[in-house]
């Protein structure tokens, strides 16, 4: 199976705002040298001295910052940063929830992220701006300073969701004592993969020693008639069992990765996200439009959009304003697929003639979903470089019929109604549901 790739017009969009010529040119300078970024330039001082390629900013700045942060984009000031920390005062929720905000000097000397420096990516967004144009990145955060593991940037890379962002702190604070954190993860939340590159003070504990939870045998890890069985069968999980809070029965750990909250018996959780959305719409379909479905469609399923892992589309919809504005606001990544691969999703679709005369494949939210789904699954249990030709296989193994994988319907045949084909794509958490120039349909990977 081959890796997914994203696109990249998906990504976070960077505004700049300047305050004099001098930090205007250094923003021209900056856009120049980031071609691969979507960059906005923006000013607020003297009009005379305005170029076309900025957006003159007439009101307030903290408007303006607040808009800009509800659009979730990037914010670098270029000027003083009482100025932008007076901005975007009024609008700081949290720290899961934050725009990454950066402020740099109108010489280019120094560059400081101010907000959002792990989730959001003003730590690596201060890096790279720094780079560019060669600033001094001025990183303040402790677990950075130090070259030490920091749990929510792990989460993020991971793909992971964090449950109870007061976890950080704590956990944080661990790491910088140099104390040992502890971790148990649940089969099938990340890639086998990202656990050989742990640092030395994260050690692993087996998810089945945790209080309540069965392990492959059926027996409880709690138990102590299987403890010295499975001491004597792994001596390093037994050590790092040892070395894990004693917590009544059972055991807690630091960090907890899975599907379903132990609360009692950790300090952070992080939780993979299980879905994906299928996203198809008509040609300039309004952002807000492609929004205000898409999320009617999660709130009817009871599904929040933190606990989507991408959307996904056709690749004629690459450029789609609609999806990739929804894709930046919520941060997620957006992967597309071409008609050819389309046609190869297994299962049986509702398939609609007028949008197969469009996009050459009758069924776009359908069948990307099933085919993202199915992908992820597979990358997550480890069998990477995806084969287009393998994803039969691998959709089977999440429970579609394999033997219904489709080429392109034959001329003249009837589709299948929604309602019929549930049983051959249990993947699928909700079928095509369509709005006013929209559809959507959600697919569970694990």
């Amino acid at each position: 199976m081959r890796k997914m790739k994203t696109n990249n017009a998906a990504e976070q969009i960077l505004t700049v705002i300047s305050f004099s010529a001098t930090g205007a040119a250094l923003a021209r300078h900056l856009k120049e040298s980031l071609p691969g970024m979507s960059v906005r330039l923006y000013g607020k001082y003297s009009a005379e001295a305005a170029t076309e390629e900025e957006i003159s900013v007439k009101g307030s700045i903290t408007v303006w910052a607040g808009e800009r942060m509800a659009e979730k984009d990037a914010i670098l000031f270029i000027g003083a940063s009482g100025i932008a920390v007076r901005s975007i005062a009024p609008h700081i929720r949290n720290k899961l929830a934050d725009s990454p905000v950066l402020v740099m000097d109108e010489l280019g000397k120094h560059i400081i992220p101010l907000l959002s420096g792990h989730v959001g990516g003003a730590n690596e967004l201060a890096l790279l701006i720094a780079e560019a144009i060669g600033a001094d990145p001025v990183i303040t955060t402790a677990t950075d300073l130090h070259e030490r593991f920091a749990v929510d940037v792990f989460a993020k890379k991971q793909h992971l969701r964090i449950v109870n962002k007061n976890g950080i702190a704590p956990v944080s604070s661990k790491v910088l004592r140099g104390e040992m954190l502890t971790m148990a993860v649940q089969d099938g939340c990340i890639p086998e993969k990202a656990l050989d590159k742990l640092p030395e003070n994260l050690k692993l504990v087996p998810y089945e020693a945790l209080s309540g939870v069965e392990n492959a045998n059926g027996n409880a890890a709690s138990d102590p008639e299987n403890a010295d069985e499975q001491a004597a069968s792994n001596p390093e999980d037994a050590a790092a069992v040892n070395g894990a809070a004693q917590q009544g029965e059972g055991i807690s750990v630091d960090i907890l990765v899975a599907a379903d909250d132990l609360p009692a018996k950790r300090t952070i959780c992080l939780a993979p996200k299980p879905y994906v959305i299928g996203i198809g719409c008509r040609k300039g379909k309004e952002p807000e439009a492609v929004e205000a479905f898409v999320n009617q469609v999660l709130s009817e399923h009871r599904i929040s959009v933190r606990e989507v892992y991408a959307a996904v589309s056709i690749d004629v919809k690459k450029d789609e304003e609609g999806i990739l504005a929804y894709c930046r606001k919520y941060k997620l990544p957006y992967i597309v697929y071409s008609a050819d691969e389309l046609l190869a999703a297994p299962g049986e679709y509702d398939e609609s003639a007028f949008v197969r005369a469009t996009v050459g494949v009758g069924n776009v939210c359908e069948r990307s979903a099933a085919l993202a789904a199915a992908e992820i699954a597979a990358e997550v249990s480890e069998r990477r470089n995806i084969k287009r030709e393998d994803t039969e296989q691998a959709s089977a193994e999440m429970g579609e019929d394999s033997d219904q994988a489709s080429a392109q319907m034959p001329e003249g045949a009837e589709p299948v109604p929604a309602e019929e084909c549930e049983e051959k794509n249990p993947v699928f958490v909700c079928r095509k549901t369509k709005g006013d120039g929209v559809t959507c349909a959600i697919a569970a990977w694990r």
